[in-house]
């Protein structure tokens, strides 16, 4: 039997996508329950998107349908190109705007939730409550 080319996300020994999340075995009707796997990023990986993050705004830019949403970023300080409906975003834009949502987050940030986590049976169950502010 001739082997099928793999693709850059597909697992060598499964065949399946890496992106598609795993199943458990499930019951008796064969319903499962997906199971996310998380990764966390490390501080080199942080970095590395961030930079290119920007390179992608800064060069090609972002598609905007809005023309009022077009003319504040040009005003603000981005390039426009209005035939192609795109802004490209400089560097100190991102910064500034990263700078005020820092600022907003800080001046209304919600109350802490506290998690209330127990186990009933095979199940854990995890109910959010908000605090109120002291």
């Amino acid at each position: 039997m001739k082997r099928q080319p793999r693709g850059p996300n597909q697992d060598e020994t499964t065949g399946r996508s890496r992106n598609s999340l795993p199943r458990d075995t499930g019951n008796e009707r064969g319903e499962g329950t997906a199971r996310a796997h998380l990764k966390f990023l490390d501080v080199g990986e942080e970095n590395l998107l961030h930079a290119k993050t920007l390179e992608i705004l800064r060069d090609i830019g972002v598609l905007i349908r809005s023309p009022r949403v077009l003319r504040m970023l040009e005003n603000s300080g981005a390039v426009v190109d209005r035939n192609r409906a795109t802004a490209r975003i400089p560097e100190t834009m991102v910064a500034e705007a990263r700078a005020v949502t820092r600022r907003l987050l800080r001046e209304h940030r919600a109350p802490p939730i506290e998690p209330d986590i127990r186990r009933e049976g095979d199940a854990v169950i995890a109910e959010l409550e908000q605090r109120s502010r002291a």
